[in-house]
C-alpha cells in the first residue's frame, strides 16, 4: 500500500548508501563521490591547463562546484579499507593499554 502511495505522490525511492566511494577533501569541506566522478575529477586536476572550477555531483545528489586549487586530496574508501583501518586502530589501542603501568590513569 505504501509503495503505491509513493508512486502516486511521486516520492523517490530511498537508495542504499554506497559501500565503496571516494572522498574529495577541500579546504572547507569533505565530499563523497562515486568512482567514476573521482576519476573524472583527478583527470581534470592532472591536465596541463587545470580548470579554475571543478563541477561534480556528490553521492547525495548535490551539485558541487569548488575551486580546483582548494582540492587537497582524492582518496578511495572501500568497506575493506575502512574495516582494516578500524582493526589497525583497535590493535594499537590494545598495545597501548598493555604497555600502561598500573598506576597510570585510565584513558
Amino acid at each position: 500500500m505504501i509503495n503505491r502511495l509513493k508512486e502516486y505522490h511521486g516520492e523517490p525511492e530511498e537508495r542504499a548508501p554506497e559501500d565503496d566511494y571516494f572522498e574529495i577533501t577541500s579546504e572547507a569541506e569533505l565530499f563523497y563521490v562515486s568512482q567514476e566522478t573521482a576519476r573524472r575529477i583527478v583527470h581534470q586536476l592532472r591536465r596541463f591547463w587545470v580548470p579554475r572550477w571543478i563541477r561534480f555531483t556528490d553521492l547525495c545528489g548535490s551539485e558541487v562546484e569548488v575551486r580546483s586549487r582548494l582540492i587537497e586530496s582524492v582518496h578511495e574508501s572501500t568497506t575493506t579499507q575502512r574495516q582494516a583501518r578500524r582493526d589497525f586502530h583497535r590493535a594499537r589501542k590494545l598495545e597501548r593499554k598493555a604497555d600502561r603501568r598500573p598506576w597510570d590513569d585510565d584513558e
